[in-house]
């Protein structure tokens, strides 16, 4: 049996993939959910997908977005490496969860093969960005914990996971 589309349920996932194009995490999270379970045609997913890839070239959220489509392979084939293009293009436009991400691939060679003075390199500036990340202020805490790519320095480790802890990060 087909499915049959009201004017309002096209108007609302309209609305829901415009708001993930302006960078709303709520939306994003609703959209992944519809992925999960299945509450969308494979038409839809395309249409989800095509609707934000056509945004992504003039959009960092959009873009931010599309590489987290490929990175767990929804509404697209599964692809770490083209996320990981999508998120760096996306972190050197400013995106700071993005920033984040590029360098948690580097420290743990997610689409990209381990490196740790990248990771360390692009952890750094998404803690120190005006965002203060505080997912990547505890990684590069656990960097200087464990000796990767720079000297093993209790004091800074320590240093980065407190102001982690303080702004709420929980591991």
């Amino acid at each position: 049996m087909k499915k049959r589309y009201n004017h309002s349920m096209i108007e609302n996932f309209l609305q829901l993939l415009k708001k993930i194009c302006e960078g709303d995490e709520f939306s994003w999270q609703t959209l992944k959910k519809f992925f999960d379970e299945k509450k969308l045609s494979a038409d839809e997913q395309v249409q989800a997908f095509s609707y934000i890839k056509q945004a992504a070239r003039r959009n960092v959220y959009a873009m931010y977005a599309q590489a987290l489509l490929y990175d767990i392979g929804l509404g697209a084939k599964q692809d770490l490496e083209m996320s990981f293009i999508l998120m760096r293009e996306a972190a050197v436009l400013g995106h700071a969860a993005a920033t984040y991400e590029v360098g948690r691939r580097f420290l743990f060679g997610m689409g990209i093969e381990q490196n740790y003075q990248n990771a360390f390199q692009w952890l750094i500036r998404a803690a120190e960005s005006p965002y203060y990340y505080s997912a990547a202020m505890y990684h590069v805490g656990l960097i200087y914990e464990k000796g990767w790519g720079v000297l093993s320095d209790a004091a800074k480790a320590k240093e980065w996971m407190e102001k982690a802890a303080a702004k709420g990060y929980k591991p």
